[in-house]
């Protein structure tokens, strides 16, 4: 979304703005590097944390993550591959230099705020970073080498002192760097919208149809000479790598949750079918056993009986009289005694104080205070439990950098649903939601009874 709005923004620009843009280019440098400068400055100290929570998910999103600057990239894309003479055309050509510029300086606060933590682990802790970070990482540096010889000869002062032919095959290496920008967000943005995260599947959407549509306008133009047919390749193949790229990041959710449901609803079934299978036999147990609890009676009195009565057969056929036979016999005293353990033991009343172990509770009621390693240092938080329920985790102090930051506080909602702190990190926030997660098991231990 937010890249769809930087789209807009890059639109908007181009329409209304591109006449003040190439007569005053120098001012417009300018307020982009003071704008990277306070992307970098605020996110070394933290101040972006601060921000409303509105500026936080629409406003700094543009800048600190590079959505406008990719944006004023796709249009000096598309004016390359658009056809001659288009409107499109027209209206970029002039001032592509400039947009070239302007989006190279917003690129750059962007890599130096994120830089500040990737690439030091890139190269210092590299087992530390996730898979998909890591490649994003090293594709970064990659796009850094190739931009900043792109960036340099777009000024005018350096163009006019190369060879054309120079320049234009320096300038062939933006294919390359707008093939890394693609990998770069789907390195970052697959593993989301595989754990069904909708915000990253529209950025896979968006980017994918942006990118592979510039791919295949770029390759048709380039093969204007050929056959309709082989001018059609480049169309085709751009849309099954839509397809397949859109399957991969939406499949596997899919897939996931189907079954899981699934399961739900068979365990559910299964359930209920065993509630009401235990329902049927402790009803048919009670009825057997007060029905045919005489013969049970008389049957542990055969077999008391039976070694002091070897010879008398017929003894368990007249329970009534052996009381007043022989008192000598503790074995005729005894059946009263165990018919009325059965009853007594059949008198469970008490199977449902399974009552009594939901009132020993685990943990305290109260609030209590644990601390986690996050990336950049300790965080603290304050975990609230009332009757061994989670009801609230505030974070009382942490260290690192808002790059990440705001992404680990979604932890907390996942703590309290699963009223677990054994949830899954999140993509992205790796060690800031790891902190989390150890600070809430930390203070959970406190807590214990």
């Amino acid at each position: 979304m937010v890249f769809l709005i930087s789209l807009i923004l890059t639109a908007l620009l181009i329409a209304s703005g591109r006449n003040f843009l190439k007569k005053h280019a120098a001012v417009c440098y300018v307020l982009a590097a003071a704008i990277s400068a306070a992307v970098v400055v605020c996110t070394a100290t933290g101040a972006s944390a601060a921000f409303p929570a509105w500026v936080r998910s629409w406003i700094w999103p543009i800048f600190a993550r590079s959505a406008l600057s990719t944006a004023l990239f796709a249009a000096v894309m598309y004016a390359g591959a658009v056809p001659n003479g288009s409107k499109l055309m027209k209206a970029v050509m002039p001032i592509r230099g400039e947009l070239s510029i302007i989006a190279s300086i917003l690129t750059l606060g962007h890599n130096i705020s994120f830089g500040l933590t990737y690439f030091r682990l890139l190269f210092t802790q590299p087992d530390c970073l996730p898979v998909n970070q890591l490649l994003a990482a090293i594709c970064s540096l990659v796009m850094l080498c190739i931009m900043l010889p792109l960036f340099i000869t777009s000024f005018k002062c350096v163009r006019k002192k190369m060879k054309g032919s120079s320049w234009k095959k320096l300038q062939r290496l933006a294919y390359g760097f707008y093939a890394l920008i693609y990998i770069h967000v789907l390195l970052l943005t697959l593993p989301g919208a595989q754990k069904g995260n909708g915000s990253y599947l529209l950025t896979v959407v968006v980017y994918s149809v942006v990118f592979l549509t510039y791919g295949a306008l770029r390759v048709r133009k380039a093969l204007q000479k050929q056959s309709a047919a082989v001018r059609r390749i480049p169309t085709v193949a751009a849309v099954c790598a839509m397809i397949l790229v859109i399957c991969a990041a939406a499949g596997p959710r899919s897939a996931d949750s189907q079954p899981a449901n699934g399961q739900e609803q068979s365990q559910e079934e299964v359930s209920g079918q065993e509630d009401a299978a235990k329902t049927a036999e402790s009803n048919e147990t009670a009825g057997e056993t007060s029905e045919n609890g005489s013969e049970e009676e008389v049957s542990a009195e055969d077999e008391a009986e039976t070694p002091a009565n070897s010879g008398n057969t017929n003894a368990p056929a007249e329970p009534a009289k052996q009381p007043e036979q022989e008192t000598q016999k503790p074995a005729n005293e005894q059946p009263p005694a165990e018919a009325q353990k059965p009853e007594e033991t059949a008198k469970p009343a008490e199977p449902e104080k399974p009552t009594e172990p939901e009132i020993v509770y685990q943990y305290k009621n109260g609030t209590f205070s644990g601390s986690g390693e996050g990336f950049e240092g300790t965080i603290t938080v304050n975990v609230t439990i009332e009757n061994d329920k989670i009801t609230n985790i505030s974070v009382v102090s942490a260290s690192d950098d808002e790059p990440y930051w705001s992404e680990s506080k979604g932890i907390i909602s996942r703590i309290i649903s699963a009223q677990s702190a054994n949830v899954d990190t999140v993509s992205g926030a790796t060690f800031s939601s790891g902190g989390i997660l150890d600070a809430v098991k930390a203070a959970l231990s406190s807590a214990k009874n």
